[in-house]
């Protein structure tokens, strides 16, 4: 039983196409049957140098051990949650021949095996936890970087918390995406999710964005629109796919090509219309993107056999808004048939670090921050925990 950490904190105030079967769900009589429910947290106290809001987590919950990436000392810190104290950290070096030039996510197999994303090289880095390289595997087939085209053949990544490394089998399974408007003449061909083997370094693309949401009948130019938010069903070996301008869901196996769309999902959530103006400006995005219900990231819960999706909820008007942190956040329930069982509004982007979510076998996990206080001594977690509600 993964076990939290009750710390008191005096003072703290307080992401070729084939479609095959399409499923519709019909919400039009959805009632919330069930909701998430705000428990105790986990509370990790920082040193000088580590800010919230962590670009990188991974949650190793065999060996309880909580492990986030600190892009200001380029160091994964390795946290003993049994213990309440810190390990030795794994420091990534941007000289010599461990060098890894700009880290950004990671995957701890064990002390041994730890797969570090080189941003800048499209390297996947393997180190051990002393930082010492192991091998190396470019994810553009060593394709030079200052050549453009191999973004019209390669997924851009830039791992999160909530779209992380996921090890299937002898494999390692990560999505990427086109960061930008997607042209038709690679729309069948380019292909997102890497599968890497475990065995022999060998990688496999494969999975297309859906044509009844992506094309050049779209004016989808934001990275924004175009991430990939996804997660694995172990139970039903299954990708699952979240799109941020569509409530459909896409699922789809590691053996083919094809996804198929479940439709109709989410009961009054509004249909995100692209940009009529064919050349947008970046205030025009931005507002666009305020007054959008907006979807990230999706978790699958394999403990009670639930998927959890984040929804940010348009603004009928941006209010002034430079930035997304006024729009609220939703987590709507499934089941593992995509039948929708509840939605759960948890407060808005200001405070909710939804790129910070993880699933433990003691519930659902989003990082809190609260900006009523000065105090940046620790990250902090809020667990949410599913329940029935009473008719």
């Amino acid at each position: 039983m993964f076990k939290f950490t009750k710390l008191i904190i005096l003072m703290l105030s307080c992401l070729i196409l084939v479609y095959c079967n399409q499923k519709s769900i019909d919400s039009s009589d959805f009632q919330d049957r069930f909701a998430l429910t705000e428990e105790d947290g986990l509370v990790i106290p920082l040193d000088s140098v580590s800010p919230p809001k962590a670009p990188f987590i991974q949650l190793l919950e065999e060996d309880n051990i909580l492990t986030f990436f600190n892009a200001y000392n380029t160091s994964i810190y390795w946290y003993d949650l049994s213990q309440n104290e810190y390990l030795e950290r794994t420091v990534l070096t941007s000289e010599g021949e461990n060098q890894v030039l700009r880290p950004v996510g990671y995957h701890i197999l064990n002390r041994d095996s730890i797969f570090v994303f080189d941003m800048l090289k499209n390297d996947l880095v393997l180190l051990n936890d002393k930082g010492k390289k192991l091998s190396v595997t470019s994810l553009i087939n060593n394709a030079p970087m200052n050549d453009n085209n191999w973004i019209l053949s390669y997924p851009q990544f830039f791992p999160k918390t909530v779209t992380p490394f996921i090890k299937v089998d002898n494999k390692l399974v990560f999505s990427g995406s086109f960061m930008w408007a997607i042209p038709d003449n690679i729309l069948n061909s380019f292909k997102f999710t890497a599968s890497l083997s475990l065995d022999n370094n060998e990688i496999v693309y494969n999975h297309s964005y859906p044509k009844t949401i992506y094309g050049s009948k779209f004016n989808w130019d934001d990275p924004y629109y175009t991430t990939v938010h996804y997660d694995w069903n172990p139970i039903e070996k299954l990708m699952v796919y979240s799109f941020p301008i569509s409530n459909s869901l896409f699922t789809a196996s590691l053996e083919s090509e094809d996804l198929n769309e479940i439709k109709a999902l989410e009961s009054g959530s509004k249909t995100v219309k692209p940009i009529s103006n064919k050349r947008p400006t970046r205030e025009m995005m931005l507002n666009h993107l305020i007054e959008s219900d907006i979807y990230a990231g999706i978790k699958f819960d394999k403990y009670k056999n639930v998927y959890y999706r984040v929804l940010m909820n348009g603004l009928s008007d941006t209010g002034g808004f430079k930035d997304l942190s006024g729009k609220s956040i939703s987590i709507i329930i499934y089941d593992h048939k995509f039948n929708l069982l509840g939605k759960t509004n948890i407060g808005t982007l200001k405070n909710w670090n939804v790129d910070n979510m993880m699933v433990s076998q003691d519930g659902l996990l989003i990082e809190y921050i609260d900006f009523q206080s000065s105090n940046e001594d620790y990250m902090i977690f809020k667990l949410f925990k599913l329940i029935e509600n009473e008719n």
